[in-house]
């Protein structure tokens, strides 16, 4: 009798298998980082299995490092060891420069290993073309479980109180940024389990329009008295967010 659709398509039944709309879950079993939140079309990822793999370091002081690391490998064998010297306006990163995308939802996610609780990870996404500039920024405090997102003004302002959600060391986190590069606005962001939505938020946008060019940026800051230090791994980007 027969059952199901073919493989890689709805359209006529087949005795044998079933077909699959959806091979996401498919994905992830064969190795595919893109299993925290599936929305979205990926332009560009990396779990540094080959090297940075395009990424550039960026460091605010010769003392900050950014390198390629094993032993606590969120997948494959590498990951990336941040170190960053106090004070707190010191960072370590990693950048990514792309074409500009489809003007849609553009999204960037990754994952991080912490030890010291001390100094916020964050994402960063630029966007600019010829008519409009965006930037769009979260970071989050390990220690307290802040979560911080960068307003029209270019002013850190908290979405959490720090109460509802606080991050364990020694274990990898997942925070993913969307924003509506179309409308100006935030749309959300996750962090592990939560998601916060931030659809009514509008965009920084201090930079002029120019060529187009779409720049990501994850990373760690640094903290008022003491180095800091943590992991970091599978890096996505992706368009048509909805």
């Amino acid at each position: 009798m027969p059952h199901g659709t073919p493989d890689w398509g709805l359209v006529g039944p087949k005795s044998t298998v079933y077909g699959l709309d959806d091979l996401g879950e498919h994905a992830v079993r064969l190795g595919s980082p893109h299993l925290w939140d599936r929305r979205g079309d990926v332009i560009w990822f990396t779990i540094f299995e080959n090297g940075l793999e395009g990424a550039l370091e960026v460091v605010s002081a010769g003392t900050c490092n950014v390198r390629l690391w094993t032993g606590y490998a969120r997948q494959g064998a590498f990951h990336v060891h941040v170190e960053v010297e106090h004070p707190a306006a010191h960072y370590a990163a990693l950048e990514k420069w792309l074409p500009f995308p489809v003007t849609s939802g553009i999204g960037c996610e990754f994952s991080f290993w912490d030890y010291t609780e001390r100094g916020p990870w964050y994402i960063q996404i630029d966007a600019v073309d010829e008519a409009a500039s965006y930037e769009g920024r979260v970071r989050v405090w390990p220690g307290t479980g802040v979560l911080q997102y960068y307003d029209a003004t270019g002013v850190w302002v908290a979405l959490t109180s720090g109460t509802e959600y606080i991050l364990r060391d020694h274990t990898w986190h997942t925070m993913k940024l969307v924003i509506m590069f179309d409308l100006g606005l935030y749309n959300r962001v996750i962090l592990d389990d939560e998601v916060y939505d931030m659809g009514a938020l509008p965009l920084y946008a201090g930079r002029a329009p120019g060529p187009k060019y779409l720049h990501v940026v994850v990373g760690r800051m640094g903290h008022d008295t003491v180095d800091v230090w943590g992991y970091m791994d599978s890096v996505i980007v992706t368009q048509n967010e909805p």
